[in-house]
C-alpha cells in the first residue's frame, strides 16, 4: 500500500492483513526504489528460489522496469511476463475478475465505518483496516481461479483470443447498426456542416509513449537493452567541463576599476 505521505510509519498499517507491505511517496504513485522493496517482498512472501520458481505477470508501467528488480528477479528465479499496452483489462488476471469486485467491497467497507463511527471523520490511518475487510471478501481462492481461467492462462485456452475478437466484432458492429438510425433521423449533425475539432496526431506529440510489446523482462535481450538506456542516460547527465577563458571587461567593470586607482 503506497501512503501519500514523505515518510511511512508502522501505524499506517493498522488493521491491515499480515503480510501487507507499507511505503510512502509524496505523489502517492510507485517510484523504481520502492518497486524494489516490493519486489523483495514478493519473493519473501511466495518464498521464490531457484528450486521454486515463481511466475509474475504485470503491465508495463514504466515504475515497474528496471535493471535492480530484473536482476534480483533472476537471483531468485522469478520470471515477469508483461503486458502489452492497454491490454491489462483483457489479460492481466487480477483486473479481469477480482479488482472490480475489490473496490466494490472496499466501498462497502468504507460505508460501514461511517456508520460505526458516526461524527468521526475517517483519517488515511482508517484505510488500511476497511482495504483489510474488503480484500478478504474480494481474493477467495474462487474469485482467484476464475480470473486466470477468463484470461485463458490456466488452464491454457486457445480459444480465449478467439472470443474475444469476436467480441470485439459483434461491439462494433452494434455501432455501425446505431450509426445508420442515427442517419436515418431528421436531425442534422453539427458534425455534418461544422465538423469536431480533431486531435494532433500521437506521431507529432514530442511527449509520446514508447510502444512496447508483450515479453519475459528476465531474459537476455531486454535486459542488454536496458543496460544499453541505462549507459545513455549516464552519459547524457555527464556535463561538459567549464572552460576557464579571460573575459574582456564590461564598461561597468572598468569604470570601477578606474575610481578604485583614484
Amino acid at each position: 500500500m503506497v501512503f501519500p505521505r514523505v515518510h511511512f510509519k508502522a501505524h499506517m498499517l493498522r488493521g491491515a492483513l499480515r503480510g501487507t507491505i507499507g511505503l510512502a511517496n509524496p505523489s502517492g504513485w510507485m517510484n523504481f526504489s520502492q518497486f524494489v522493496s516490493v519486489m523483495e517482498h514478493f519473493i519473501r512472501e511466495t518464498f521464490s528460489i531457484k528450486e521454486n520458481a515463481t511466475l509474475l505477470i504485470m503491465d508495463n508501467h514504466e515504475s515497474h522496469i528496471s535493471l535492480d528488480v530484473i536482476n534480483l528477479a533472476r537471483e531468485n528465479e522469478v520470471i515477469i511476463v508483461t503486458m502489452p499496452l492497454h491490454c491489462s483489462h483483457c489479460l492481466q488476471p487480477f483486473d479481469v475478475a477480482v479488482y472490480g469486485l475489490l473496490e466494490t467491497h472496499c466501498n462497502t467497507s468504507v460505508d460501514q465505518w461511517i456508520k460505526d463511527y458516526s461524527g468521526t471523520p475517517m483519517s488515511i490511518y482508517d484505510i488500511s483496516g476497511c482495504f483489510g475487510v474488503a480484500f478478504e471478501r474480494a481474493m477467495t481462492p474462487t474469485n482467484i481461479l476464475a480470473s486466470f481461467r477468463r484470461t485463458g492462462i490456466a488452464p491454457v485456452n486457445t480459444t480465449a483470443e478467439v472470443e474475444l475478437m469476436s467480441a470485439t466484432a459483434q461491439s462494433s458492429s452494434t455501432n455501425k447498426k446505431s450509426k445508420k438510425l442515427d442517419e436515418n433521423t431528421d436531425f442534422i449533425s453539427p458534425k455534418k456542416f461544422i465538423g469536431y475539432p480533431k486531435a494532433k496526431s500521437w506521431k507529432e506529440s514530442p511527449n509520446k509513449r514508447k510502444r512496447v510489446l508483450s515479453c519475459i523482462l528476465a531474459d537476455t535481450p531486454q535486459k542488454a537493452d536496458l543496460e544499453r538506456r541505462e549507459e545513455e542516460k549516464k552519459s547524457k547527465k555527464i556535463k561538459k567541463p567549464k572552460l576557464d577563458v579571460d573575459l574582456p571587461f564590461s564598461f561597468s567593470e572598468k569604470s570601477e576599476l578606474e575610481m578604485s586607482d583614484h
